[in-house]
Formats: structure tokens, sequence, C-alpha cells
């Protein structure tokens, strides 16, 4: 089992980037839920507020309370993934994007290798074992033989 090298996790500084940036994109692109709904949220709301206020009351009393909730929020999710996917676009522009991609391929790259490493420790300990077992027996039956 000394023979399987573990493989080491990378480190950003190793790339170019600071931690603070690793954490600045990974929260823009991967859907950061926190500040979609810091951001969702409000808008939502305000829409709904918005149309039901300035909606007439003839035109508000022919549609049912839940579809006056629920038509207002579809524009609003709308307009919230517009600036989520105008974010991930600022993001990718940015001049220590690449760092941070490269990185992250090394990351998982690492995690492979993590799974794999684990695997063959799994591996050598059961065929040890296995080693083991089959000695133990074949010493049991030498010793029945004689």
């Amino acid at each position: 089992m000394n023979d399987i090298q573990q493989p080491t996790e990378p480190i950003p500084a190793a790339f170019g980037i600071s931690g603070k940036r690793v954490k600045h994109f990974r929260g823009i692109l991967e859907d950061d839920p926190v500040a979609i709904a810091a951001f969702g949220i409000p808008i939502a709301v305000a829409t709904v507020i918005g149309v039901n206020w300035l909606l007439p009351a003839s035109v508000a009393n022919f549609f049912h309370p839940f579809w006056r909730i629920v038509l207002p929020l579809i524009p609003a999710f709308h307009f919230t993934a517009a600036v989520q996917r105008r974010r991930k676009a600022k993001a990718m522009r940015e001049k220590d994007y690449l760092q941070f991609t490269n990185y992250q391929s090394a990351v998982q790259t690492y995690h492979n290798a993590t799974k794999t490493y684990r695997n063959l420790q799994r591996e050598t300990r059961y065929q040890e074992i296995r080693k083991r077992r089959q000695s133990e027996r074949q010493l049991r039956q030498d010793g029945e033989a004689k």
C-alpha cells in the first residue's frame, strides 16, 4: 500500500489567483442562491405589488387571486435570470478568469484522483485480506493433512 501516492490538493496561489477571487467566481458561476434570493425576491415582491396596485379593479376581479400573484412572477423570474446570465458573462470577461478555470480544472482532477486513490487503497486492503485468509486456510489444510 506504500507504493500508492496520495494526491495533493491544488492551492489557488499556485494558479495566480487568490482564495477570495475563487469564492467570487464560484458564487457567480455556481448560481449562489443567497445572491439570487437577495436580488430576485425583492424584484418578485415589487412586481406582484406593483401589478396588483396598477391593475384596474374591473380587471383584477376577473383574475383569481392566485393568478394575480403567479402571473406577475413570471417576468420577475425571467428578469432575475437575465441579470444572473449577465453577471456570468461579465465574470467570464474578467482578467483572472483563465486562472480560475485552470484552478477549477485542477480541483476536478484532484477529486477524481482522490477517488481513484481511495479505490486503490480499498482494493489493496482486500487483496491483503484475501492473501492472509488464503495462507491461513493453507496452513489449516497442511495441519489437517499431517
